[in-house]
């Protein structure tokens, strides 16, 4: 991915989660509180998966494609897990 919008220019630190987050501050913004919500989405995605790669609502590749693809841009590296699930569903179905 050679276009990741959320880092793009951003020093990256490995997060206790295994997260990306940027080390650079956001004007107006307390980075802490960026990274510290981002790092609470990673956790409510990996925890809110099914065990086949998807989750709940009925949309098994589109929420798969999406929720993949969200834990990626928040720097969760695409060997974890969670994103791999995520990727066998779509690539099954």
């Amino acid at each position: 991915r050679k276009n990741n919008f959320f880092n793009k220019g951003a020093d990256i630190d490995w997060g206790e989660l295994g997260v990306n987050v940027p080390k650079k501050a956001v004007p107006g913004v307390e980075q802490q509180k960026i990274n510290a919500a981002i790092a609470k989405g990673v956790v409510y995605l990996k925890a809110s998966q099914n065990p086949n790669g998807t989750w709940a609502g009925g949309h098994g590749v589109g929420h798969a494609s999406i929720g993949g693809l969200t834990l990626l841009e928040c720097g969760v590296p695409p060997n974890d897990p969670f994103v791999q699930r995520a990727a066998f569903y779509v690539r099954s179905n």
